[in-house]
């Protein structure tokens, strides 16, 4: 049964959403090798602070929100939660992989052109799956409450 909680919890993770996609919106542009260089150090403390944000946001759903999700009397919610589930596993793990990869300005200084190229994947794919979240699982819930 959707609860007033889980709407809740939907509202906050939306919210989330909305924060990291502006924030992959504002170093979207300095995601070109000429610009990036001109200030590395600054740019890559957002993008440090982006992956902060990110990694807790995934922590929330996979300990908490999806978790509650799987317990659901509805099948069609289930469904969907597992499938979803199982993409932002695989989210988190390309997300992981990659934050590890970057974690150091050093990492970034030996390689900008590949370290843009992935972040722009990265993001992409981040960016489209929480849409997808949003349109598939978060509006079903919210139509049966």
């Amino acid at each position: 049964m959707i609860n007033q909680r889980t709407i809740n919890s939907i509202g906050i993770l939306k919210k989330y959403h909305s924060e990291i996609i502006g924030q992959i919106l504002k170093v979207k542009p300095w995601l070109k090798k000429e610009k990036f260089e001109e200030d590395i150090i600054i740019y890559s403390s957002e993008i440090f602070n982006l992956m902060g944000k990110i990694a807790v946001h995934f922590t929330i759903k996979s300990t908490v929100f999806y978790p509650s999700l799987f317990q659901q009397n509805d099948e069609k919610i289930k469904l969907v939660a597992q499938k979803l589930g199982q993409e932002m596993e695989l989210m988190k793990s390309i997300f992981q992989d990659y934050r590890a990869k970057w974690k150091k300005i050093g990492s970034i200084k030996e390689n900008i052109p590949n370290f843009i190229e992935e972040s722009r994947d990265c993001f992409k794919k981040l960016t489209d799956y929480f849409k997808k979240e949003e349109y598939e699982l978060f509006s079903l819930i919210e139509s049966l409450f």
